[in-house]
This record gives C-alpha cells, structure tokens and sequence, in this order.
C-alpha cells in the first residue's frame, strides 16, 4: 500500500517523536542524552510498498554457493528474501535520516555525539541456508557501528579492530568527561580509536550464546583474522580463518596449522571469562 505513511508504523512513530524531543532539547538549550530504537529490519519486515519497490528480486545478487550446499529455498525465494530484508533496512535507515536532519536543523550537530549501532546481525543464507541469528556465526554477531563526533574529527575513515558494545559507555563518558564507575567496568573507551590510535588495544571482542542442551553460555572470540569458539562444557567447536574463508565454510577447529593460533585465542577467551566471574 504506497498510501501507508512511516509515521503509522512504530519506527516512523519513534522517529517523529525523536525529532519532537530534539526540538524541545534545542529551545531548553541543555546537555541532553537521547536514546531513539527501532525495529527494522528485525523480523517481520513491514514497510510501505514503496521501500520494496526499490528491490526488484529478480535483481538480487545471491551469495557464492557453498561447496556440498543443500538449498532450503528456491532461488527466487532466497533472492525475495534478501529483497525483503533490504527494503526493512532501508525503510530504517530512512528514519535514522529524519533524526539526523533535526539535529541539523535545530542547530544541535556542532555540539552533538551520534552513535549509530545494532544490537546483532542476522545471516542471509550465506552458510547452510540459514535464516536468522541466535548462533555464534559472523553474520549473526557483527553489527553496524559508527560514531560522529561534532568536530567532525575522523569523518569517513574506518577502523578495522574488534569492537564490543560494552565498549560504548565507557566511551561516552570518556568523551563528555564524565566520572567513570571506580570498578566493575568491563568495556574500554574507544576514544584512541577515533583518533586513528590502535596501539596497545585489545585486539579481540567476545560474544556469548545460550545453549538450551548444555544449559549455558556457548562462547566466541573474534580477532581480526581469526574466530574460535566452544561449548558451554568449554569443549572447542569450531575455529574460522577469515582471511582464506570469509563465509565460514571450513571448520579449521583441531587443524595442526593452527593449533597455536587455537591456543592462544582459547587462553585469551578463558581468560575474560574468569574476569567475569571474579
């Protein structure tokens, strides 16, 4: 229905009440902290009929085809799919403008800290036909990430090292010179980040996965290159280069040739586990 309106569904709703509290944030002239969420493209993807039109299926580029790879969809269902998920994220991404363009235009850009981030990511059928998150994959635990300073300082340039999102309080309150909690904080600020400073980061994240089976927390640690990951038992699972298999078709877990690269990531992971747990 071309005739439905963002503004009918929740993330047009939250998109015009956040501008709304932008206005009111501009004439109080006070330090504020905005928080705005929305939906898209988490499932069901809903959006007006215009955001689909600008995915014809038939024009979606599948992912390469995975060796020895049975297909649970149809190519056209797998390619309608992908349309499907586009057109809710652009759909999303059209409400983030909307926020961006009142900062601007309330004169709050200069003064402002924008940080844009997903809570998870979701697979497309890029490894056995999967559809969803919920496992501790790439595509289910890389998010989008990016912060604006209002100085504009780092604008357009990228930073290849692994990121957590704990590392996103104490980041903020490094920025705005706030006092940061005397203990129990676990994130880092990504202040030397932006400022392009790399040395001495930690250089991995860690993400965790409940096992239903097991009746715990399943556990993954990304580095730039590499990811292993075990059990809930703490029995290993699985090890991806990314480098030779960005798709995570070979499971490398037990290889000889990595067997210290297997080592030193098991340590380092087991390590921020007893962390946690002291």
């Amino acid at each position: 229905d071309n005739t439905l309106q963002d503004e009918e569904l929740f993330d047009g709703h939250n998109a015009k009440r956040a501008v709304e509290l932008l206005s009111m944030s501009a004439q109080a002239q006070q330090p504020f902290f905005l928080a705005v969420g929305f939906r898209r493209p988490h499932l069901p993807w809903l959006a007006p009929k215009r955001y689909f039109d600008l995915y014809p299926p038939a024009s979606i580029d599948l992912p390469p085809t995975q060796p020895d790879w049975a297909p649970k969809l149809t190519t056209r269902e797998h390619r309608e799919m992908i349309a499907h998920y586009y057109a809710a994220t652009t759909f999303a991404d059209a409400q983030v403008g909307k926020v961006l363009n009142a900062l601007e235009r309330f004169d709050l850009r200069e003064n402002t800290i924008v940080v844009l981030f997903g809570d998870h990511g979701y697979c497309l059928g890029e490894r056995d036909s999967f559809f969803a998150k919920g496992n501790l994959w790439e595509r289910s635990l890389r998010t989008s990430l990016i912060i604006a300073m209002p100085d504009g300082a780092g604008a357009g340039t990228t930073c290849e090292e692994p990121v957590e999102l704990m590392d996103l309080y104490p980041t903020l309150v490094d920025l705005c010179g706030l006092p940061a909690p005397e203990a129990n904080l676990e994130g880092l600020s990504l202040r030397p980040l932006l400022a392009g400073d790399t040395a001495g980061w930690r250089g991995h994240a860690i993400s965790y996965n409940y096992n239903k089976k097991l009746k715990g927390l399943d556990r993954t640690i990304r580095t730039k290159r590499y990811r292993y990951t075990e059990k809930a038992d703490g029995s290993p699972s699985e090890c991806i280069d990314y480098e030779s298999d960005p798709y995570e078709w070979k499971n490398r877990v037990g290889d000889p040739e990595l067997e210290e690269v297997e080592a030193a990531l098991r340590k380092t992971l087991r390590a921020r586990i007893e962390y946690k747990r002291d």
